[in-house]
């Protein structure tokens, strides 16, 4: 019977299980062979620079940067504005007298400069409040025109200037009042954060997993390799050992015929192995990240750490309650049902009608002067002044009705249907889990089964091989039976070392159907992404 890859894969791994392996199994490569590697390492590294988990820690970032765009919609708003403007004006004056007509003409120029600064904040239970001051000048170059009373020639020079401030406040009182409608959007923004985060944590756990059965999977391949390459001598032993005996004329020729292709079979299985080796070492860099100018990539990787066969006693039910409690997807379902649920609320309080609370009051000054001057008479320039002091201020309400508002309706609508979505969502996540944490505690009950089993079969196919061994030695077996045998003791280590592996397996995979993968590796998730 031939050797398949899978059965090498797995087979050296056996010595680290028997009762009395080999002690080459337990002796550490040379440090000039490889570059040593403790599983506790690489599960740090990989938690560290896995490019898939460096990925994913940008999307916690990326929703806290979402929180701050949401708060600044409630972030004051500091506006200015300065203006100047400018009014040519041409004025031509008859006036017509017992003396005759008179004609006066007088250009003007009016400089306009005014400065506005205003400042406004939404406040987070839907009112908002503008300020405005106001500063306006009009300044009148000198015109020249005449006192009709009096006849004399005059030359005016008007100065206008007004300050003002206005504050006005205006507070929906039905649709869009509340605190909880118009802060929507950041407690939406925060449960983003938190779902990314535990997406992430998620992604951290099942990357943890796929290293630490990468590892292993490692560590079989090499122990596979070796077993090869002994199994491979034993096969050469026996071709000595029949060439010897046909030598002497102890044994027939076609005895050679059958080691040597025992030998060739398990020459072919040693080429398979050392291919296995450096897959699964490139498959654990990539896991790992490992730069492209490392020098481990030239270098072969030596796990440091055995599988360690260990019985539990297991308690499904509590179990199951800590997955429904940590489990990442549970957690993330459940938020989503927050969400939801909020978002049909805003859209309820959408379909109401408006009615809006305005407000404003208002001071403003105004100071008008004139100066006057005679040009054709030797009397005193005249100024006139006028300052005027105002308080304008209104208060209102403004009701609106929607006509039909089926917008809003629809809306509200397809929130209530995407509640009751979440809701089955949550429903449908804490079955899944249930399942799946049913399914790893029968993967690790089975696994104890498993090994036990496995175990005997070795045992019992040792003695096999030992029993046949002998017959051979004393003419009563053939080498193609010894081979048989030796094959099938093969296959019964494979059977053992990978129940022990698939055993390891199933505990690691029964702290990731908890949620508890990390903790119990002792590993920390930096916090990604801030409130």
């Amino acid at each position: 019977m031939r050797r398949t890859p899978i059965v090498l894969l797995a087979a050296g791994l056996i010595l680290t299980a028997l009762p009395a392996p080999p002690a080459a199994a337990q002796d550490p490569a040379p440090a000039d062979e490889g570059t040593p590697l403790a599983l506790a390492e690489a599960l740090r590294t990989a938690l560290a620079n896995n490019l898939d988990l460096v990925i994913a820690r940008r999307d916690p970032q990326i929703a806290a940067a979402g929180i701050d765009v949401q708060e600044a919609n409630f972030d004051p708003t500091l506006g200015a504005t300065a203006a100047f403007a400018r009014s040519d004006v041409d004025e031509t004056i008859t006036s017509v007298s017992e003396e005759g007509e008179s004609v006066t003409e007088s250009t003007s120029a009016t400089d306009n400069p005014s400065v506005d600064v205003s400042w406004g904040q939404n406040l987070k239970f839907g009112a908002r409040y503008d300020v405005t001051l106001n500063a306006l000048e009009s300044d009148t170059s000198p015109s020249i025109g005449i006192d009709r009373a009096t006849g004399f020639i005059v030359e005016s020079d008007p100065l206008y200037r007004q300050h003002s401030m206005a504050l006005s406040f205006e507070m929906p009182l039905l649709r869009g009042f509340g605190t909880e409608v118009t802060t929507a959007d950041i407690v939406l923004a925060r449960s983003g954060l938190e779902i990314s985060r535990e997406d992430l944590r998620l992604q951290a756990q099942t990357t943890i997993q796929t290293v630490e059965n990468a590892y292993w999977d490692l560590l079989a391949s090499i122990e596979a390799l070796r077993v090869a390459r002994e199994s491979l001598k034993l096969a050469q032993d026996l071709l000595d050992l029949n060439r010897k005996k046909v030598e002497v004329g102890t044994l027939a020729p076609i005895e050679i015929t059958q080691a040597e292709a025992g030998v060739a079979s398990r020459e072919e299985s040693v080429i398979v192995a050392e291919t296995a080796v450096e897959n699964a070492e490139d498959g654990l860099r990539q896991l790992l990240a490992v730069p492209q100018q490392d020098p481990s990539w030239s270098r072969h990787i030596v796990p440091t750490d055995r599988p360690e066969y260990r019985e539990m006693k297991l308690d499904a039910e509590a179990l199951l309650a800590k997955a429904l409690e940590s489990r990442p997807e549970i957690v993330t379902a459940k938020k989503r049902l927050q969400e939801s649920e909020l978002s049909e609320r805003v859209a309820k309080n959408a379909v109401k009608h408006d009615l809006t609370l305005g407000a404003s009051v208002g001071p403003t000054r105004s100071d008008y002067d004139v100066r006057i001057h005679y040009l054709n008479q030797t009397l005193l320039p005249q100024d006139a002044k006028t300052s005027m002091d105002q308080l304008d201020w209104r208060i209102g309400l403004t009701y609106g009705i929607p006509i039909f508002n089926r917008a809003a309706k629809a809306n509200y609508a397809v929130a209530t249907l995407n509640r009751e979505k979440s809701e089955l969502g949550v429903r449908n996540v804490e079955q899944t889990i249930r399942v799946d944490v049913r399914r790893a505690v029968r993967s690790v009950e089975s696994g104890v089964k498993r090994v036990a089993a496995a175990r005997a079969n070795t045992v019992l196919q040792r003695r096999t091989l030992e029993a046949e061994q002998k017959k051979f030695d004393n003419g009563m077996s053939t080498s193609f039976e010894v081979l048989q045998i030796q094959t099938d003791l093969l296959n019964a280590q494979v059977a053992e070392i990978q129940a022990i592996l698939d055993y390891t397996k199933a505990l690691a995979d029964l702290e990731r159907a908890q949620g508890t993968l990390l903790e119990a590796r002792g590993l920390e998730l930096a916090d990604a992404g801030r409130q």
